[in-house]
């Protein structure tokens, strides 16, 4: 799921032609990509302007991250 702000990275990123409008207005892209820490660090810089819907996986690990970073600052 991609805020509007973020698209014109996220289009650099994961390229126009994986993004689509869905019916409720929401922007979401579709992507196949390897799975590490590249990956977890790359939606990470989004901030909040991109979230991770499925594999569950890969949204349980950034949850962690964020949280790791959180306990780290508090």
């Amino acid at each position: 799921l991609i805020h509007k702000k973020a698209l014109p990275d996220a289009e650099e990123w994961l390229g126009i032609d994986n993004i689509r409008s869905a019916l409720n207005g929401e922007l979401i892209a579709s992507v196949t990509l390897p799975y590490d820490d590249l990956l977890l660090s790359k939606i990470l810089s989004f901030g909040g302007d991109i979230a991770v819907l499925e594999p569950l996986e890969v949204a349980n690990a950034l949850k962690q991250k964020a949280q790791n970073i959180l306990a780290f600052y508090s």
